[in-house]
């Protein structure tokens, strides 16, 4: 008896089915979301016929003038959004019409028709555009009728006198008059949203359109009839090449006659020394086997070997390169050490010796740097404690053969004793950005020192 167990899910499976079940389920809630959104579009499409029936009931059915002073207000609302769905509805119609007589004349352009549906459609074209003028009539008719029909509802509030019915009754007449001269000629189709015309105007002009169908159903029946063809070509090739292959795997194979058993009679057993003859094959496949291994084993460690070499070579190689820059940091750094033994300053100093200062108040002193050397030279100037002592200017450049003036103020500090570097070399970049030129730049001239002492 086997029992089969399904496998137990993981956590991520578990997350996962959760997942495209709420999927499933927001799906779900768009799709009605969408189905109600539809059903109020549907609904606002519809035109409004029943509306304006029951407002013309509702405003012709009043009788006593005290009745009309209660409920007028109602009334007066109703027809006046009747009268304005009315113009509503004749904007569009007119806007459809004009619409319609654009895309006919372009077809007519287009395609050769019959000279009897010409004048029929010319016919027609006028007596739409003289329904136009009538239903553009009477919008302006129902506008003026909608703005004194406003007017009385506000007067109504003001006036204590009993509501104008006389003024109401012809109002609702000439609405009811305008309502029934308004004529609509256009029908839309079942399949407006394929057809290029969205709506009929005559029968003659249908025939127009069918005549352009059938033209135009032609020419996708032949496009049709090539495709088919093809395809049929297509299918056709396929089924011959895959039943050809078949064919050659699924063939029998021949037969082959049957090989006449021999019955040999039973004799003595062949001496050992035979058997070991007649079994060499074995043998010889198992030393081959191990001969084979032994020189498989002999590769490898001849690769391992050749391996730890070449990275034995390889450090040595990388030993001796640091080797050989060590030296040739030495060497830079005693050639270095050399120069900077044999360096001499550019520049001088007058006064020469130590400063001297008082450190109970601010003293200065001037100091006269002149160029020694044959070419331009920058200077720079350093302090062991830049709180008690100061220098105007810090970086400077110096002609050959001329002087600057330096100003060393002391402030007051318990400090005493204090250092002065004066850093010269040949001038090198910008004269704008000195302290970049400093950084970057190996000093020619040695450095000069001076103390500074506060008393």
């Amino acid at each position: 008896m086997t029992i089969y167990k399904e496998p137990l899910q993981s956590d991520e499976e578990r997350v996962s089915v959760h997942e495209k079940k709420r999927k499933r389920k927001k799906k779900k809630k768009r799709k009605k979301k969408r189905k109600k959104k539809r059903k109020k579009k549907k609904r606002k499409s519809i035109y409004i016929t029943g509306r304006l029936k029951d407002a013309i009931d509702e405003s012709t059915n009043v009788e006593d003038v005290s009745a009309a002073k209660d409920d007028s207000s109602e009334d007066v609302y109703s027809t006046i959004s009747a009268i304005t769905d009315t113009i509503y509805r004749i904007e569009i119609e007119v806007s459809r019409i004009k619409k319609c007589n654009g895309e006919w004349s372009q077809l007519i352009n287009q395609q050769p028709a019959e000279a009897a549906i010409k004048e029929d459609y010319k016919k027609r074209v006028g007596d739409y555009e003289t329904e136009l003028v009538k239903a553009e009539g009477t919008a302006v008719r129902l506008k003026t009728v909608y703005e004194e029909y406003v007017a009385l509802h506000r007067n109504k509030s003001t006036e204590s006198t009993a509501y104008p019915q006389q003024r109401h009754s012809s109002l609702q007449f000439q609405y009811i008059q305008c309502n029934r001269n308004i004529k609509f000629p256009f029908k839309q189709h079942s399949n407006s949203r394929n057809s290029k015309l969205r709506f009929t105007c005559n029968p003659c002009i249908e025939r127009l359109a069918v005549f352009r169908s059938s033209e135009f159903t032609l020419r996708n029946q032949k496009k049709m009839i090539i495709v088919i063809s093809t395809f049929i070509l297509f299918v056709f090739s396929l089924s011959a090449h895959f039943v050809g292959c078949g064919g050659k795997k699924g063939a029998k194979k021949p037969i082959t006659p049957a090989t006449p058993q021999v019955i040999t009679k039973a004799t003595t057993p062949p001496p050992a020394t035979t058997i070991a003859s007649s079994i060499p094959i074995k043998g010889d496949t198992v030393i081959e086997k191990s001969k084979r291994k032994s020189e498989k084993s002999k590769r490898k460690s001849e690769k391992s070997k050749k391996k730890e070499s070449e990275k034995s070579e390889k450090k040595e190689e990388k030993k001796e390169e640091e080797d050989n820059e060590k030296e040739k940091d030495k060497e830079k750094e005693e050639e270095s050490k050399n120069v900077k033994k044999d360096m001499k300053p550019h520049i001088t100093v007058e006064p020469s010796g130590d400063l001297q200062f008082k450190t109970e108040s601010t003293s200065q002193i001037r100091l006269i740097l002149t160029n020694i050397h044959t070419k331009r030279v920058m200077f720079k100037i350093k302090f062991s404690e830049n709180g008690a002592y100061q220098v105007n200017p810090v970086f400077g450049t110096i002609e050959p053969g001329k002087s600057a003036d330096l100003a060393v103020t002391h402030n007051k500090s318990p400090c005493k004793q204090a250092k002065m570097v004066i850093q010269n070399s040949v001038f090198v970049g910008e004269e704008k950005d000195l302290a970049k030129s400093f950084r970057s730049v190996q000093l020619t001239g040695a450095a000069i020192n001076i103390k500074l002492v506060a008393s």
